[in-house]
């Protein structure tokens, strides 16, 4: 007993506390050496039990001690199915690996930015809220395509308890009318997504009029005639 542990929520790359199943012997005399078959999970969850040829006095108990080390963000489960003098028990495990940071916000709009120029930059911020210093934070992905372009300064830092770092982004269109990407990145194992979205703006570009542009021609037209009687 229990016949359930959970862990709850465990920071990416530690381990938890160890939960115990406690095995007792409850026939009113000694029991024992146990015979033990089985027990065993696989990673992300690790255990160990002393019961195995031990001999219980009458009440005593032994232990199946189990510990959760994720190594990815989100849910994980297993059971520890064993037998004890040839009687099966499970020990149903569960819990959930949690990177430890927030990211805000998760939609970056940059609204109308003039063609042929660059935006000032906008900021997603990465904060830490485990209470605790942590790092240094492994960071994969981010990259976007142009006319967005990023730079972060996540990856490989150690952040205080509430500490920041940032991905930062500009929008540098090329062509007028809408545009819109993501920055899909993950840290501590665990993924975020960013949506972009902009729009190129022509109106703030110099248009020459049909009649300058005539009139640019016919300059063009004399200068070339011009050249020609030379």
């Amino acid at each position: 007993s229990p016949t359930a542990l959970d862990f709850g929520a465990v920071l990416v790359g530690t381990s938890s506390g160890p939960l115990t199943a406690t095995v007792t012997n409850v026939t009113g005399a000694p029991l024992g050496p146990l015979s033990v078959a089985g027990g065993g999970v696989a990673p992300p969850f690790s255990g160990a039990q002393s019961c195995a040829g031990a001999t219980l006095p009458a009440g005593g108990t032994c232990e199946f001690v189990y510990t959760f080390s994720p190594t990815v963000a989100g849910p994980a489960s297993d059971s520890s199915d064993f037998s004890i003098n040839g009687e099966g028990f499970s020990v149903a495990l569960s819990g959930t690996g949690i990177s430890g940071v927030t990211v805000s916000p998760t939609t970056v709009d940059f609204g109308a930015v003039d063609v042929g120029t660059t935006s000032g930059p906008l900021s997603v911020t990465v904060t830490n809220v485990t209470g605790a210093p942590l790092g240094p934070l492994p960071v994969a992905g981010g990259g976007v395509g142009l006319p967005f372009s990023v730079v972060q300064s996540c990856a490989g830092v150690t952040l205080p308890v509430g500490g920041t770092c940032s991905f930062d982004y500009t929008f540098s269109p090329t062509v007028s009318g809408p545009a819109s990407d993501s920055s899909d990145f993950t840290i501590n194992g665990e993924g975020f997504s960013v949506a972009l979205s902009g729009t190129g703006d022509a109106r703030g570009i110099p248009m020459l009029s049909p009649v300058a542009i005539l009139l640019f021609v016919a300059v063009l037209a004399v200068m070339g005639a011009g050249v020609l009687e030379r």
